[in-house]
């Protein structure tokens, strides 16, 4: 039987050992609920609807990581922002608005990666270097800095460093 105290539950595993959940308080419960609430309102920008219900966002960020219950309500929201994005999309293509489209593409990519919107690029085979790694260097070298920097005269012969332009 479990333990009950008024924050945490300690349940008595089958090793013998007491395993420890905290619950959050009533307060931390209304407050996080008025969050829930107000986030979608807000765009589901956090720091405004935190300073909108007046929750400051260290103490946020500590009922997060202290009440995983309250983790899991706020992930279980925010898959809302992934059917808006979703739909927002649609709606681009419907209207074939191609800049909508690429921006909510954009987000799609960045926010909801769980959903499959990722950029793979795949590739099959072996790719073979016919070039040593000082000429690949050299030629970056001279795509990032110009004639600038010291460059490095690659011939299958010598390798040297050649001060300035000679």
């Amino acid at each position: 039987m479990p333990k009950i105290s008024n924050v945490v539950v300690c349940q008595k595993s089958d090793n013998g050992n007491y395993d420890v959940t905290a619950t959050p308080p009533e307060f931390v419960k209304s407050k996080f609920a008025l969050f829930l609430k107000a986030y979608p309102k807000h765009d589901w920008d956090r720091d405004n609807t935190m300073a909108a219900v007046g929750i400051l966002p260290g103490q946020f960020h500590r009922w997060l990581k202290k009440y995983p219950e309250l983790k899991k309500r706020l992930e279980i929201c925010e898959e809302g922002i992934k059917d808006w994005g979703e739909r927002r999309l649609r709606e681009f293509m419907g209207m074939n608005n191609k800049v909508g489209m690429v921006a909510t593409l954009f987000f799609l990519k960045s926010k909801c990666q769980d959903r499959g919107y990722v950029e793979q690029i795949q590739f099959q085979g072996t790719v073979e270097n016919k070039y040593p790694k000082e000429m690949l260097d050299a030629v970056a070298n001279a795509a990032k800095y110009g004639n600038s920097r010291p460059m490095i005269n690659v011939t299958p012969d010598s390798k040297r460093l050649i001060e300035g332009n000679e």
